[in-house]
């Protein structure tokens, strides 16, 4: 069961060892693009190209879809990034345990955006969970774990394929450990729990109050998605990388306060920090040279 990326590494990594995938559970396909045309997942696309049986279930609560899995009999249900809470029902039903590849050393960061806080957060290392699934989101027993170091140039897309194919290796190594009972779950600590909960739009708008490493982090978090922004003349412009300098400067938090070959350098509350890519509203993303040279933008525009 799962929807994105992160999801068909997984089910890719279960096809290719062997295992009989006997049925895949994805979200409904999507309007995308210009064209709005319906458009399959990464997992619902895997599955197609592969000719496993797909489900599409509008609601995981639909007593129709929990019959067509109590159908396929499953050892196994693995959830990675499927995107919607599981019934009780659903959970019951295999033989082995219902598995959830989580993207956070648990108990921290449970949730649905764990990678985007982890970066958020100046995190330096992150990790898998291979956990069993329970009703409380994200706090059943953990099998496993793997840690994983963050680049400091890491964004949530880059992590995100990383952690993926971590993950999926993580499930190939245990599954038959765990259904031969070698490898046993264990309780999470509630009192180190932490949460991840999704991230909105308006989460992206940079506060150049902050330090410079505290956009810079914010910046990574949000990339691809739902990603950092600030305004230049009542216009969006989204920042997708940029650097933490160390030059000094006695202007305002939020000034351009000197333009190179590198990008567009601003101030901050604390220390400063240069805008690598960017993209304005309306116009293509592209290296904030060739934005500066095109827009004119000049020493002393304030960005809010």
């Amino acid at each position: 069961m799962g929807s994105p990326e992160f999801g068909r590494a997984s089910l890719q990594a279960l096809w290719e060892a062997g295992y009989p995938v006997t049925g895949v559970v994805a979200q409904p396909d999507k309007p995308a693009g210009r064209g709005r045309l319906l458009t399959p997942c990464a997992v619902a696309h895997y599955a197609r190209k592969k000719g496993i049986p797909l489900f599409q279930p509008a609601s995981v609560k639909d007593p129709e879809f929990t019959r067509q899995v109590l159908h396929l009999k499953p050892d196994f249900i693995v959830v990675s990034a499927y995107g919607k809470i599981l019934t009780e029902e659903l959970i019951r039903i295999p033989r082995y345990a219902c598995l959830n590849i989580h993207a956070s050393l648990l108990p921290v960061y449970r949730g649905a955006a764990p990678i985007n806080w982890s970066l958020l957060n100046g995190e330096t290392v992150t990790g898998i969970s291979l956990m069993r699934v329970v009703l409380k989101l994200d706090a059943g027993p953990v099998y496993c774990q793997e840690s994983l170091s963050i680049d400091p140039q890491d964004t949530a897309g880059t992590l995100t394929l990383k952690l993926a194919d971590l993950g999926a290796t993580l499930l190939i190594r245990s599954l038959d450990l765990i259904a031969s009972g070698e490898l046993k779950a264990v309780l999470q600590d509630e009192a180190r729990a932490t949460y991840a909960p999704l991230l909105k739009k308006e989460d992206g708008k940079i506060d150049w109050q902050k330090s410079a490493a505290k956009v810079h982090n914010q910046v990574r978090a949000l990339n691809p998605w739902p990603g950092a922004y600030t305004f230049v003349d009542k216009k969006m412009l989204k920042i997708y990388h940029g650097s933490i300098e160390q030059e000094k400067t006695e202007a305002e938090a939020g000034t351009v306060f000197f333009l190179n070959g590198q990008g567009i350098h601003v101030a901050c509350g604390q220390g400063t920090y240069c805008l690598e890519e960017v993209q304005l509203e309306g116009k293509k993303r592209m290296r904030a040279e060739e934005f500066v040279r095109g827009y004119r933008l000049e020493t002393g525009t304030k960005l809010l």
